[in-house]
């Protein structure tokens, strides 16, 4: 019995493409994964000899993703009984052709080695993947087949310095497919999502250029308070008060100097550093540190709470 399925017209070039590499980026909400499941299901169902995998980063990421998705879609397009779906492997076998889809993580790579006759390759939140990962795919995925060969290619373009950009963007080739679509692109999305969306990004420019445009971010490296410090905007006198809570913060593992910050925050909720200790060897150990910070505490007669934010990596003494 043949069945109408409705798809995003932004992803029927996807659908219908032959080439080796269809590779989708964009942002969040864009209908990337569901146009990716609708193409395996339309492969799996009209073509015969596949043994499909689908991969992620870590194994114990794809039963709520991958998985879930597919068993959602099999049973929105009312084709749930044409498979045979062994859940702990996650396994889907198309009963009338035979065909599978299997779904497993690069975090098992002997795993991955030992499954044979793959057909086609759907990597899902394909930044996860180190280029490695992508080669050993690669790898996998040989020999004659009754049908064309293709690695899907889903992800979000979280930084402009990752192996994906260099690999298919930079150097595009006859053999790539490139795809880039946004939210707008999903006619499927509520209004509320598309609300919830843009007020979660918008105070960040870097989140907002990712998961709303779609287009290439950078990875946030630590440097970037550094390089916006303006002593004239940032530096100012500031009263320290002996009722408000006293806010300690600890690098313990930096040499030579043991540093803590001192500070509070204000009923405006402004942070303040009172003051910094940076002790130096042999003075640099957590029970020096402890006895300077009574005697600042005394010396100020502080009657306000002390909170300790600890160093979980500490290796001090």
């Amino acid at each position: 019995m043949e069945r109408e399925i409705e798809v995003n017209k932004a992803y029927i070039p996807f659908l219908q493409n032959k080439q080796r590499y269809a590779v989708l980026k964009g942002g969040a909400g864009s209908g990337k994964s569901i146009a990716a499941v609708q193409k395996l299901i339309l492969r799996v169902t009209t073509e015969r000899g596949h043994r499909i995998l689908c991969i992620r980063k870590v194994a114990t990421t794809i039963r709520n993703s991958i998985y879930q998705l597919l068993i959602d879609k099999l049973l929105e397009y009312d084709i749930y009984n044409e498979f045979n779906i062994n859940k702990s492997e996650m396994r889907f076998t198309h009963i009338p052709t035979g065909n599978e889809i299997l779904c497993a993580g690069m975090d098992d790579p002997e795993k991955i080695k030992s499954i044979a006759g793959i057909t086609s390759v759907w990597c899902e939140e394909a930044t996860e993947l180190d280029e490695l990962d992508f080669n050993q795919l690669e790898l996998r995925v040989r020999g004659e087949t009754a049908n064309y060969k293709q690695f899907i290619i889903t992800f979000n373009p979280i930084s402009e310095q990752h192996w994906l950009k260099r690999r298919f963007f930079d150097t595009p080739d006859a053999e790539t497919l490139l795809m880039h679509t946004t939210y707008k692109d999903n006619s499927f999305l509520d209004d509320d999502y598309i609300h919830h969306l843009q007020e979660r990004v918008k105070a960040n420019p870097n989140l907002h250029k990712v998961y709303v445009l779609g287009e290439w971010g950078k990875v946030d490296f630590g440097g970037e308070f550094l390089k916006s410090w303006s002593t004239v905007k940032h530096t100012s006198v500031v009263p320290y008060d002996p009722t408000l809570a006293i806010w300690l913060s600890f690098d313990e593992n930096v040499n030579p100097y043991f540093p803590c910050g001192i500070f509070q925050i204000s009923d405006d909720n402004q942070i303040r550093l009172i003051d910094c200790i940076a002790l130096k060897n042999p003075d640099n150990t957590t029970k020096v540190m402890g006895r300077t910070i009574l005697s600042k505490l005394r010396k100020w007669q502080h009657k306000g709470f002390v909170y300790v934010c600890g160093d979980s990596t500490s290796q001090k003494d």
